[in-house]
């Protein structure tokens, strides 16, 4: 039996379904060229990346895990394997590989990475654009230290990782960094948490930044917080991919919301 979240995901994939569209029905130069050469676009193989992925879905190792939902002071600490978190917590292959892409299309010097996980998408991202700083924040120690192991393995570029609450930690991140090219939140799967990374985000963004936000149409709050974001005023250019919604603030791009087939 179907319980109402999952639903929701059903109706709102058949609203998305409904509602996309393919290159034939795009007419702006930036958007056509952004989704057939990215959106439609192949990603290399990265079979180490794959090796370790396949690892990890099958160690059953136990973890605590520490949540900082947003404004949590302590965080609530559960325990969990490790082939779980794999599985289900995390973006598939396909998911990791668009955002890869996504990423290296803009060219970005500074990334930053909004829930580290056990690092795959991290390193996905890290190969797509070599050159590019990244930083990436997650609540749970265990989590970090399995991170920071497969980091030091596969990485092929600069991976600073934060331990800690990203509602604390963000801020310093953005200090550091100077400025917000490419952003991937990836994290607290709620509303409030959402709009709360998007506005501290939003501080260190200029015209050419890009943020990417996983799980649009996961829930009610997260389907009201993409909503908020995409018509937010400085945000000019929204697209929505149903797994992950990309929004951009080129003063070049007319505003303007797409739906479209990945």
């Amino acid at each position: 039996m179907l319980t109402r979240q999952k639903l929701f995901q059903v109706a709102e994939y058949l609203q998305y379904w409904l509602s996309q569209v393919d290159e034939h029905s795009l007419q702006a130069p930036f958007i056509y060229d952004f989704y057939t050469k990215v959106i439609l676009g192949e990603s290399p193989s990265q079979p180490d990346l794959i090796a370790l992925r396949q690892e990890l879905t099958r160690n059953i190792n136990i973890i605590p895990i520490k949540d900082y939902g947003a404004g949590s002071i302590t965080g609530a600490s559960e325990h969990r394997q490790i082939g779980v978190i794999a599985k289900y917590s995390i973006s598939t292959i396909k998911t990791a590989q668009l955002i890869s892409r996504i990423t290296a299309y803009f060219n970005p010097g500074k990334v930053i990475e909004l829930g580290t996980s056990l690092g795959l998408l991290t390193l996905e991202i890290n190969r797509g654009t070599p050159g590019a700083d990244i930083y990436t924040i997650e609540g749970a120690p265990a989590l970090c230290d399995l991170a920071k192991s497969h980091f030091k393995k596969y990485s092929t570029g600069q991976i600073k990782l934060y331990q800690g609450n990203i509602d604390k930690v963000l801020p310093q991140v953005i200090q550091e960094a100077g400025h917000v090219d490419v952003a991937i939140v990836d994290a607290n799967h709620t509303k409030e948490a959402t709009l709360s990374y998007f506005y501290t985000l939003l501080k260190g963004c200029n015209q050419q930044s890009v943020i990417v936000i996983d799980d649009i149409h996961w829930s009610k709050g997260m389907k009201a917080a993409w909503s908020e974001i995409s018509n937010h005023p400085e945000v000019t250019c929204s697209i929505d991919l149903y797994q992950i919604g990309v929004v951009m603030f080129r003063e070049e791009l007319s505003k303007q919301q797409w739906t479209l087939t990945v």
